[in-house]
């Protein structure tokens, strides 16, 4: 292997000039399990010994990519490499080469934020140590990516990097200290002019200054539709992070000039809006890593007693396989990200035993992750990636054998491990081929040296922005799902757009090119004030419009 992988403008991985289907599998090794431990180190010897035999079986399956999990923190004490982990590392990738194995990396924050602070004098304060709103963040992010990366810039067999800056705004609705970006967007954003800030963010009596003004985190109802700072929030977490990856990526593609910058998002960030730090219209990155799982859009059963809670519990009360409306989440997710012209992979798998969000056997894991290979290549996705491609001893089937299984909602302390394991491999603990692994070899041999999938225009499913950057946005999906399933059942295999990208609205250029724009949403009463008038210029100039009526007459649904 001698050449790198690059990409081209169709949505394609191109491999010595010939389409290049990325299908490959999660990799962490063995022992202790999951993607954040450290594998490579006092358990290396030990799972150094099923490297050759990992690889052998992936090759065999048809598989060309290791998505492989470093423990990058480990790899520098201070400043100063650990050179025994680098030589560790190379082990790896030397044996994924003998196998005609691509790598994509996940290695990042090499260099601690304490060794930083101490060697440049900085008092860290309560300023958040995050690139899109600290300058100094943004310079140590670059120079430790910078020293771990430098030493693998000669390898053919690494496809590309992870390199996301990722949310500010995490899963616990928790206040991130970023009042001081926060004041300085809503300046620039309302051009100094408080007195129209007060209007559509509705501000309080004792908000008398930019300084002042609360970010929906420290309010009630939090990120929702009835407050209207949710979607301003949301959107100014989009853009920073937006172009502070862009400036990110272009620091460190001269340190591997051969390899690609692939912007890695959570599952959760696509079905949860206001998590989103994606805008496929602004993105500097050369490809895409999507997770999209059965359990993020539609889950299965809920179960307890007490009241669901949003972020956890399912929207349907049925188990995921026979949740048909996966097929559109799919979709959905991929056309939408297509608008940045980038290749996409998309990185899905199934968590057998798991009632919440899982299946309960591995016929179900089958049959989902074959169902979400066939949703991905027709809606153009020009890879694959299994989470993952082993049980490890994190894993229910291994704490089984100790009287132990621990669930996503064992609380922290009644863990002995570091995270409960999740039953997602292709392989058992043993090392035996789960039934999935049939369609693994099937869609290899149907994708090898095969373009992206382009379905035909014409059809747009348009998506309210505000709308869907609020907490609103967990019940909209559902609607948005099922338009995407629909249409494709009658072979439509529909676009995806938001009606703004970043701080860009939406034009009457952007929709003439459609013969039907279809509103994805079950009720259509928040959106820029701008749009309404631009959808009738688009029907008066010849489209046609479809808006979703929630009751006889009326634009709003009964909830």
């Amino acid at each position: 292997m001698t050449s790198c992988v690059t990409t081209d403008d169709q949505g394609n991985f191109i491999l010595d000039g010939r389409p290049f289907f990325v299908h490959g599998a999660t990799y962490f090794g063995h022992r202790p399990g999951t993607c954040g431990a450290d594998w490579m180190g006092e358990h290396f010897a030990h799972n150094a010994t099923f490297l050759e035999g990992d690889f052998a079986r992936m090759a065999e399956l048809g598989l060309n990519m290791v998505g492989l999990f470093v423990p990058a923190r480990e790899f520098f004490r201070g400043f100063e490499p650990v050179e025994e982990r680098f030589e560790r590392l190379d082990l790896v990738l030397d044996a994924m080469r003998r196998f005609g194995l691509q790598a994509i990396l996940y290695a990042s924050r090499a260099i601690s934020r304490e060794a930083w602070c101490e060697e440049h004098g900085i008092e860290p304060g309560e300023k958040p140590w995050h690139p899109a709103v600290n300058p100094e963040a943004e310079r140590h992010r670059i120079a430790s990516d910078t020293a771990f990366r430098s030493p693998y810039a000669g390898r053919p067999e690494i496809l590309g990097w992870a390199t996301s800056v990722g949310r500010f705004f995490r899963y616990g609705f928790d206040v991130p200290p970023v009042r001081q970006a926060w004041a300085e967007w809503l300046e620039r954003r309302f051009g100094g002019d408080l007195a129209r800030a007060r209007e559509l963010l509705d501000l309080r009596a004792d908000e008398g200054a930019w300084e002042e003004v609360r970010m929906p985190t420290e309010m009630e109802p939090y990120f929702s539709e009835q407050n209207p700072r949710s979607f301003e929030f949301a959107l100014m977490q989009q853009v920073l992070c937006a172009r502070s990856e862009a400036r990110v990526i272009e620091a460190l593609r001269p340190v591997t000039p051969g390899h690609l910058m692939v912007h890695a998002m959570e599952g959760c960030c696509f079905s949860c809006g206001h998590l989103t730090d994606l805008v496929p219209e602004m993105t500097a990155a050369d490809a895409f890593w999507l997770e999209c799982y059965n359990w993020e859009g539609l889950r299965a059963y809920h179960f307890g007693d007490g009241p669901p809670r949003w972020m956890k519990e399912p929207v349907a009360d049925k188990p995921s396989a026979r949740i048909v409306n996966n097929a559109g989440y799919v979709q959905m997710l991929i056309r939408w990200a297509q608008r940045s012209g980038r290749p996409i992979i998309i990185c899905h798998g199934v968590d057998i035993g798991e009632q919440k969000r899982g299946t309960f056997t591995e016929e179900d894991q089958q049959l989902l992750i074959g169902r979400f290979n066939t949703f991905a290549v027709a809606s153009g996705a020009h890879g694959v990636n299994y989470w993952c491609w082993t049980d490890d001893e994190l894993s229910k089937t291994y704490t089984r054998s100790f009287g132990v299984e621990y669930t996503v909602d064992t609380p922290e302390e009644k863990k002995d491990y570091l995270q409960a394991g999740e039953t997602m491999g292709l392989l058992r603990f043993d090392g035996s081929e789960r039934p999935v692994c049939a369609d693994v070899r099937e869609l290899s041999r149907r994708m090898a040296g095969r373009p992206a999938a382009a379905p035909p225009g014409g059809v747009l499913v348009l998506f309210p922005s505000p709308l869907f950057q609020s907490l609103h946005r967990y019940r909209s999906n559902v609607t948005g799902f099922a338009l995407f399933t629909s249409l494709a059942r009658q072979g439509i295999l529909a676009e995806a757009a938001w009606t703004s990208a970043g701080e860009e609205l939406i034009g009457t250029e952007d929709l003439a090119p459609y013969r039907l724009v279809i509103l994805g949403t079950p009720e259509y009463t928040r959106d820029h004030p701008e749009v309404p008038g631009l959808l009738m210029d688009y029907v008066r100039g010849g489209g046609a419009l479809f808006l979703p009526l929630g009751e006889a007459g009326r634009l709003q649904d009964p909830y």
